[in-house]
């Protein structure tokens, strides 16, 4: 199972459903059994804490961007 793909799909249901979606519906919407969630990327509490790190790196990511921006067009 991709990372990425996991990850994604998690943040799919989480904006569907916030925290009241279940590993059971995770695991139908991946088309894998909640052993091998369980298994790879622990429980749900886990999962929650991975969607959010990735939500704060893609922020960050973001943030950079913007501060490179802003940089660039001041020192231009």
């Amino acid at each position: 199972m991709n990372r990425d793909v996991f990850v994604d799909k998690a943040i799919e249901l989480f904006n569907k459903k916030g925290v009241k979606f279940t590993l059971a519906e995770l695991a139908k919407e991946l088309k894998i059994s909640k052993k091998t969630i369980y298994k790879l990327y622990g429980n749900k509490e886990d999962v929650i804490m991975l969607v959010v790190e990735q939500v704060f790196s893609y922020i960050k990511e973001k943030e950079n961007c913007i501060n490179k921006k802003w940089f660039k067009a001041r020192t231009s």
